[in-house]
């Protein structure tokens, strides 16, 4: 197992909004991919697009929350923690 911190930092609300804008972006993009190859294959797509549409909503409580003041910064952390799993 491998963990890291992607991102430990303080940004601009800009900044930051656009800063994990895109990463959800990357991720919700990656999650159409997946939906449209399953479809290709007839295979479920029911947990991706559970997940496609939490992001979705979840972007937008970012976006309040980032917003909801004018002045100050936002602190962002993010630990990602990657295994190998057994099949």
């Amino acid at each position: 197992m491998i963990k890291f911190s992607l991102i430990d930092s303080s940004y601009q609300k800009d900044e930051c909004y656009e800063l994990l804008n895109r990463l959800i972006e990357v991720k919700i993009d990656f999650l159409t991919n997946k939906i449209a190859s399953n479809i290709e294959r007839g295979l479920d797509t029911v947990h991706f697009e559970a997940r496609q549409a939490l992001l979705i909503e979840q972007r937008a409580q970012l976006y309040d929350m980032i917003f909801e003041t004018e002045d100050g910064m936002v602190k962002v952390t993010s630990e990602l923690e990657v295994e190998k799993l057994e099949l």
